[in-house]
């Protein structure tokens, strides 16, 4: 009797199971997870990825599921979406939307499209400081450092250098040619530090002159090779 009952609770157990999956009918794919895009013209980035493995417990979406999801963008001129293809054409904003045919599950992408997005990021290499005075006197120290590249404005860029494995950074703003040249006085501090170089999506080589006083200052060179950032996607289920 023992026997047939753990036989029944088993068959009820599998029954149950197999009616939740039914009742559920739910495929998933992976998303990019960061709603906030800042890109270059002339960037294509895939939004989502229809078989990740990491949500592998649900099943994977079929051509008639990914069929029926809808792609938009706020701004055609900005950037363009083709089932989850992202283009994007010149600077400006706009809003990438997924949503299913019901309307019931959706996500959003703000993206904004700037020819400076090409060059943000964090870039990692080697910084040498050299300290002078009218007597002569004259240090270089060498070490290893990382400079956070951000936008700011509409035609600059933000430098934030830091010393590896120390917490003070130091902070530059110049504004920044199409070729991704720069020279010209950083406002940021006074007596204004000159900044000079060449940044491009693989490297970056600055110079920053410092002139303390007419009898002492200090100039540091940085050149440094650019890091990706890994993004990381998320579940989208319907």
């Amino acid at each position: 009797m023992k026997k047939y009952f753990f036989l029944w609770l088993t068959a009820i157990t599998i029954c149950a199971t197999l009616f939740s999956a039914c009742k559920k009918n739910e495929v998933c794919m992976g998303i990019y997870s960061e709603e906030e895009l800042t890109l270059a013209p002339g960037r294509i980035v895939q939004l989502y990825d229809p078989y990740d493995y990491s949500f592998g417990q649900y099943p994977y979406p079929s051509e008639t599921d990914l069929k029926s999801l809808i792609w938009t963008s706020s701004n055609p001129a900005v950037a363009t979406v083709s089932d989850g293809m992202l283009t994007t054409i010149s600077d400006g904003k706009t809003i990438v939307t997924l949503t299913t045919k019901n309307g019931e599950k959706s996500a959003e992408w703000y993206v904004m499209v700037d020819y400076r997005a090409n060059w943000t990021g964090y870039y990692y290499g080697d910084e040498e400081y050299t300290y002078w005075s009218q007597e002569d006197t004259c240090s270089t120290e060498i070490y290893k450092s990382a400079v956070d590249v951000t936008l700011i404005g509409d035609s600059s860029l933000g430098f934030w250098v830091s010393k590896w494995g120390s917490s003070r950074k130091n902070s530059y703003v110049v504004k920044v040619n199409y070729n991704g040249s720069f020279l010209e006085h950083s406002p940021q501090t006074d007596p204004k530090p000159l900044i000079a170089g060449n940044i491009c999506r693989d490297s970056l080589e600055m110079v920053i002159y410092h002139s303390f006083s007419p009898e002492a200052g200090a100039y540091s060179t940085f050149k440094g090779s650019y890091v990706p950032s890994i993004s990381g996607i998320k579940r989208f289920c319907w």
